[in-house]
């Protein structure tokens, strides 16, 4: 099974460094592992990634501008398809990444899952977007949410009535 997981910025942060950590044990039980960079920088923490056996790639966004949003989701489009990935693990709350890089995966036919990291909270005005993101990705995309620990899985439960399944976080 081929999983790409993606990122925000591939640095010195508890998702990063649990997933390094945990690597010999995804790759034990068959996986091939793929990191997604998508800020403007790559990350400090990427020489790890390599050395725990990921395959390290740098997708940066590409702004606003929607022909440019159009060509990177394609790009990612076809890149699932050419290196046949089984499986998406988004770890990104941009909706470009999220929902776009959800659309992609669903084009594809790929299983999906998206990592809840913390309680955030959307503005009261914006709260309609993070309710609705949140049932796009669940009921039109099939993506599977989880939070972390149950502040996490509270929140996204009651102020996005979002229902996630919980994974408390692990360490080595």
């Amino acid at each position: 099974m081929k999983v790409l997981h993606v990122f925000n910025t591939l640095g010195y942060s508890g998702a990063e460094k649990m997933y390094v950590a945990a690597a010999h044990l995804f790759r034990e039980k068959g996986c091939e592992l793929v990191a997604v960079s998508t800020n403007a920088e790559l990350g400090d923490y990427a020489p790890q990634f390599v050395r725990a056996g990921f395959e390290v790639l740098h997708w940066p966004l590409p702004g606003r501008n929607p022909w440019r949003v159009a060509l990177y989701l394609h790009r990612a489009f076809r890149h699932i398809r050419r290196e046949r990935i089984d499986a998406i693990h988004l770890h990104r709350a941009e909706y470009v990444t999220w929902l776009g890089l959800g659309l992609c995966g669903r084009m594809a036919g790929v299983r999906m899952v998206r990592t809840f990291h913390s309680v955030f909270r959307n503005r009261r005005k914006t709260l309609v977007v993070g309710r609705f993101a949140r049932w796009a990705s669940r009921r039109l995309l099939g993506i599977c949410g989880h939070s972390i620990g149950e502040s996490v899985w509270r929140n996204e439960q009651e102020y996005y009535h979002n229902p996630t399944v919980r994974i408390n976080n692990w360490y080595d």
